[in-house]
C-alpha cells in the first residue's frame, strides 16, 4: 500500500511540474518534502489586476508555495493564486493611498498595511499567547517562537498579506497593530 501512494504522490508532483511548466529539475526539499515554487499557468499573465478564474473551468491545479517573506508584487500574485484568492489590483512598494483616501504599506490594501502607516507596532499580548505557532506557521519572517516562550514579532515589516492572515488566524486573537504608546503600558512584546 505504501508503495502504491508513493507511485501517486510521484505522478501528481509530475503533474503539478508540468502544469506550472517547471523545469525537469528535482524541487528543493522542504520539511514536508519537495517544494514547488507557484507560477502561473503558461499562457496567464502575472497582472495582479488580471480576471480571476473561472470557477466553472474546474478546480484551479494544486500549487505548493513557500514564499513566507517576499514584499514583491509577483510574490503577492504567487501567494494570492497559491492560496486559491481572488486577484486584487496591487500598488507599489513603499506608502501609496486607497480609493478611499487612506494610505497603506506596500501593494497591497489591508489592515495590516494600513496601521503600518498609521505608526501602529506589531505586537503579541504574551499574557494570551498559547503558544500554538499558528503566527510563525503564515510567515517565519515575522514571528517565532521560541522553545520556552510565546510568540514574538521578529520585524516590523514583511508580507502584509501574510501578517493579516496570521492575525486572523489567531485562535486566541493574542496579535495586534496597537498605537506604540500602549506597547510597554499593556505588557506586550514587539519586534
Amino acid at each position: 500500500m505504501l508503495g502504491r501512494l508513493r507511485a501517486r504522490l510521484g505522478a501528481l508532483r509530475t503533474e503539478v511540474r508540468e502544469t506550472l511548466g517547471t523545469t525537469a529539475a528535482r524541487a528543493p526539499e522542504g520539511p514536508r518534502g519537495p517544494v514547488t515554487a507557484a507560477a502561473p499557468p503558461q499562457g496567464r499573465t502575472q497582472d495582479a489586476a488580471a480576471t480571476p478564474r473561472n470557477p466553472s473551468a474546474g478546480p484551479p491545479p494544486a500549487v505548493l508555495h513557500a514564499d513566507t517573506a517576499s514584499t514583491t508584487r509577483d510574490a503577492y500574485v504567487a501567494r494570492a493564486r497559491a492560496a486559491g484568492r481572488p486577484l486584487v489590483p496591487l500598488a507599489g512598494p513603499g506608502r501609496n493611498v486607497a480609493a478611499d483616501g487612506t494610505p497603506f504599506h506596500g501593494p497591497l490594501d489591508n489592515e495590516s498595511s494600513r496601521a503600518k502607516v498609521a505608526g501602529h507596532v506589531l505586537t503579541v499580548d504574551p499574557a494570551v499567547c498559547i503558544a500554538c505557532g499558528t503566527c510563525v506557521e503564515h510567515t517565519d519572517h515575522v514571528f517565532q517562537l521560541p522553545d520556552d516562550g510565546t510568540a514574538i514579532p521578529r520585524v516590523q515589516d514583511g508580507p502584509m498579506d501574510l501578517v493579516q492572515d496570521a492575525i486572523d488566524a489567531c485562535p486566541v486573537t493574542c496579535i495586534a497593530w496597537v498605537p506604540p504608546d500602549e506597547v510597554q503600558a499593556r505588557g506586550l512584546t514587539a519586534g
